[in-house]
């Protein structure tokens, strides 16, 4: 159906009185209002959020500081755009402003777009997550395994909105034998961060759980920026329930998807890693309780192939038999040891009394029996030449059955001496 507009500024007569206008009609005039006031501009901001519809057409967010402006581009001016873009890049843009009408929402058509770096909430993430890195917040070592058999989950996300719902949806589809504990938080704003945080070590310290699922929808990247920051990584590292992040959709990533245990690319996922369909489950019950019997009956025939062996043994036949085997052992072991002892004390006897022997021979003493004598000063010490005396000196000539003082009167040299 075609509506007939005229521009706004035709009825400014008319309004005295009371006229009626439709929805399409203000929407029109309206948007015929913008694109006449700005039917080619520049504008320069960092994306926050960008989507590529099915058809192709792309549909994203420009902000700066303090504001934000919703844009479209259509495929045709996409695919004339050689550079791709993703969130967090800084943008200029050229095109023109309008309303789409079917909403009745401002919206900027960008015929153009260039990159001209990155924004700043992309290069906080990324000192970030940078900085966590080397840390060893997001290694693999410290992550904890999710539970196969869960029992207990909570639910850190907002009461608003659907994600709550679709994973209890989902968690009751496949069992009803798990308990689904929400802790409400806020997941977006300022506030925030902070009681994510807290919810993580609230459970922590006072509540029994198998795994704590942090969740929220999609959005841009100030919605889910909480989940960037720091102070709610550092409770999910800390923490020691596993947790998962089930953040934004798929192609979102935040820090808190970095830190944790796990990652789910949805809620619906989260939802699906920790529950098990319970025909699955019974299933696996029947095929462990297979595996058991299995492993018992194999353990029961090679014990009774075991007895069966020892009944033939005469261990068992005649005790009394092996009793003796083992006396006449001991008996045997008895004697060896005699002999080898024997053996080595007379090869110590043996040489002990050699060395006894060389030790009589080499003690100098000994040869005072055969006739010699030794001589020493009056400090008892041997005088083995003539220099070690002097004339006129006392010495003393030391003989088997006592010594001898004497006085040395002359000294002569063994040269001298044959003279």
């Amino acid at each position: 159906m075609a509506y007939f507009y005229r521009p706004f500024f035709y009825y400014k007569k008319y309004f005295a009185m009371s006229i009626s206008f439709t929805v399409t009609q203000i929407n029109n005039n309206i948007d015929n209002l913008i694109k006449q006031k700005f039917p080619n501009i520049y504008v320069q901001g960092e994306i926050s959020s960008f989507n590529i519809s099915p058809s192709g057409h792309s549909y994203f967010t420009l902000k700066d500081d303090f504001s934000e402006l919703s844009c479209v581009m259509f495929k045709g001016d996409s695919l004339k755009n050689k550079s791709t873009f993703k969130p967090g890049d800084y943008v200029s843009s050229s095109g023109s402003l309008g309303l789409y009408k079917v909403k009745g929402q401002f919206q900027y058509r960008v015929l153009k777009m260039k990159p001209k770096g990155q924004g700043t909430f992309w290069e906080n993430f990324q000192k970030l997550k940078e900085k966590l890195s080397k840390e060893g917040l997001f290694d693999s070592i410290h992550k904890t395994p999710i539970p196969k058999f869960i029992k207990n989950i909570f639910l850190v996300t907002s009461l608003n909105g659907v994600v709550k719902d679709d994973i209890i949806k989902i968690i009751r589809s496949r069992g009803k034998y798990q308990k689904i504990n929400i802790f409400p938080v806020s997941v977006q704003g300022r506030i925030a961060s902070k009681e994510i945080s807290s919810a993580i070590q609230y459970i922590n310290e006072h509540l029994s759980a198998d795994v704590i699922i942090i969740a929220r929808g999609g959005g841009s990247i100030e919605d889910l920026w909480p989940f960037n920051e720091e102070i709610v990584a550092r409770s999910i590292f800390n923490s020691q329930i596993p947790v998962i992040s089930a953040i934004g959709h798929e192609t979102d990533h935040t820090i808190s998807d970095f830190v944790s245990d796990a990652r789910a690319s949805t809620p619906s996922d989260a939802a699906k890693i920790v529950s098990i369909n319970q025909v699955e489950m019974l299933q696996y019950l029947d095929e462990l309780l297979h595996y058991i019997n299995n492993s018992m009956n194999k353990i029961i025939r090679n014990n009774k192939e075991i007895l069966s062996y020892l009944g033939n043994k005469k261990v068992i036949l005649d005790p009394t038999e092996s009793i003796e085997i083992i006396r006449n052992n001991i008996y045997d072991t008895y004697k060896y040891l005699n002999i080898y002892l024997d053996g080595g004390i007379n090869k110590i006897e043996s040489e002990v009394k050699l060395l006894n022997r060389t030790y009589n021979n080499i003690n100098p003493y000994n040869v005072l029996n055969r006739g010699y004598t030794f001589l020493l000063n009056k400090e008892r010490e041997n005088i083995s030449s003539i220099h070690s005396t002097n004339v006129g000196k006392e010495i003393f000539s030391l003989h088997a059955d006592g010594e001898l003082k004497l006085e040395v009167l002359e000294k002569y040299e063994k040269e001298k001496r044959n003279k």
